[in-house]
C-alpha cells in the first residue's frame, strides 16, 4: 500500500521547541498526496451543541485510515472539525472508496456533512507551497507528525475553494465501521480555573526565525506538565451514553455485541475500585496512567494547536506573550476557554501504550478559536 518509510524513519524531535532543527524535517516526497477533511457548518453544530459529535468526526478519517493500514506510523494531525494525513499516492488510491464510505458513514449515522479533499504535493510544490515533515516523539510508543511550509495552508484553500479537490460519497459504503474509535470518558475538568483552546499562525511575511523565538518565550507552556489538561483521574460517561455514541461509530457488530463490549469495560472501571491488587486492575491502571502519555494536547502543522490547563493569572500572561508577537506582526492567533477538555480516543489495545487520544477544549475549543481568530 505504498511506502511510509520515509515518515517512520525520521528520527523524532523531544519537543515542539526543536522546530527550528533542519535535521529533523524533511520534505513531503513528490509523489505523496495531502488529504485534508473538516466538517461543513461544524460552527453551528457546536453552537448547537452537538461539539462531541463534531469531535468524533473529526478525528474518524485518521481512525479509519490507521485501521485500514494497520498501523499510526503516517503522518497526521487532528485540528477538532477534521484531520489532516499525508500518504503515498499508492496508499492513497487503495484508500479512496473508504474516504468516500466514510463521507457516507458520517452524513447517515451523525447527519453532518464531512467534507473530504485531496491534493497531490508536486502540485502543491509547482505552485511554490512546500511541506517539510518530522516526528514528535510524546511517547515511548507514539509520534505526532509536525508539518512546516505553507502547503497544508494552501492544499486547505485548494479543497475549500475548488470542487474538482472534493471526494464524492457515490461510491462509498455507509456500513464502514470504525472499531478503534472511542468518546468514551467524561469531560476532565481542569485542574485550575480554565482549559484554553489556542491557535497560533505564524504570518507568511515574518520571518521564521521570529516565531522560533516565540516559541522559545512560551517554552513553559510547552514543556511544563502543570499546563496539561489532563491526568490520569479519568471518569467514564454512563453505559447508556457510551453504548449509544459506540452504536453510531461501529457499525460492525450488532447492537447486542456492541453493548456488551460497553458492560465490560464499565465493569471493570468500577471492579478496579474493589479488587486494586488484580490482574485486571492493574491493566486498567496502567491504561489510565499511559493516557496523558499519549495525547495530542500540543501539535504543529503550520497553526501551533494547543490545549491548556491554566489559572486566571496564567492565562493573562499567556495573552500579554501573544499580543506582544501579535502587534509585531509575526503571528495571529484566536482562543476559546471552558472549564474541561474532551477527549476522543482511537485504541488498538490498553496494553503497551496502543493507543492515541485527540483532546480539545469542551464545547468547541479549537473550532470556536478558528472563529475568534477570524473575528467571527
Amino acid at each position: 500500500m505504498g511506502n511510509l518509510s520515509f515518515y517512520q524513519d525520521l528520527e523524532p524531535m523531544a519537543d515542539l521547541t526543536q522546530i527550528d532543527r533542519a535535521s529533523h524535517f524533511k520534505e513531503c516526497p513528490a509523489d505523496w498526496v495531502v488529504v485534508i477533511s473538516d466538517i461543513r457548518g461544524s460552527t453551528k453544530a457546536v453552537l448547537d451543541g452537538r461539539y462531541r459529535d463534531v469531535n468524533v468526526c473529526g478525528a474518524a478519517m485518521i481512525a479509519m485510515v490507521q485501521e485500514k493500514l494497520g498501523t499510526r506510523g503516517f503522518p497526521f494531525v487532528f485540528g477538532g472539525d477534521g484531520a489532516t494525513v499525508l500518504l503515498p499516492s499508492a496508499t492513497f488510491e487503495s484508500l479512496k472508496k473508504d474516504f468516500s464510505s466514510l463521507i457516507r458513514k458520517i452524513q447517515r449515522d451523525f447527519n453532518l456533512d464531512l467534507r473530504v479533499g485531496c491534493v497531490g504535493y508536486q502540485e502543491l510544490k509547482d505552485k511554490g507551497a512546500g511541506i517539510y515533515v518530522a516526528r514528535l516523539r510524546i511517547s515511548p510508543t507514539n509520534c505526532l507528525a509536525t508539518l512546516k511550509g505553507p502547503g497544508v495552508t494552501l492544499a486547505e484553500k485548494l479543497i475549500k475553494s475548488d470542487a474538482k479537490y472534493l471526494l464524492s460519497a457515490e461510491d462509498g459504503d455507509a456500513e464502514l465501521s470504525l472499531p478503534k474509535l472511542s468518546c468514551r470518558f467524561l469531560p476532565i475538568r481542569s485542574k485550575k480555573d480554565l482549559v484554553m483552546s489556542l491557535l497560533v499562525v505564524p504570518q507568511p511575511e515574518a520571518d521564521f526565525a521570529e516565531f522560533v523565538k516565540f516559541m522559545n518565550q512560551f517554552r513553559a507552556y510547552l514543556l511544563d506538565p502543570k499546563f496539561k489538561p489532563l491526568d490520569e483521574k479519568l471518569d467514564m460517561d454512563s453505559l447508556w451514553s457510551v453504548y449509544r455514541k459506540e452504536r453510531k461509530i461501529d457499525s460492525g457488530p450488532g447492537a447486542f455485541a456492541i453493548f456488551t463490549k460497553v458492560l465490560v469495560l464499565k465493569a471493570a472501571t468500577v471492579l478496579i475500585k474493589v479488587f486494586k491488587r488484580s490482574a485486571l486492575a492493574k491493566t486498567v491502571k496502567d491504561y489510565y496512567a499511559n493516557i496523558p502519555l499519549n495525547s495530542d494536547y500540543q501539535k504543529f502543522d503550520g497553526v501551533l494547536r494547543m490545549v491548556i490547563d491554566c489559572t486566571k493569572k496564567e492565562k493573562a500572561e499567556i495573552l500579554e506573550v501573544l499580543e506582544q508577537y501579535k502587534a509585531r506582526k509575526i503571528i495571529l492567533y484566536g482562543y476559546s476557554e471552558s472549564t474541561s477538555a474532551l477527549m476522543t480516543c482511537v485504541v488498538d489495545d490498553i496494553h503497551g501504550g496502543e493507543h492515541i487520544h485527540f483532546i480539545d477544549g469542551n464545547g468547541g475549543g479549537y473550532t470556536l478559536a478558528a472563529k475568534a481568530m477570524k473575528g467571527g
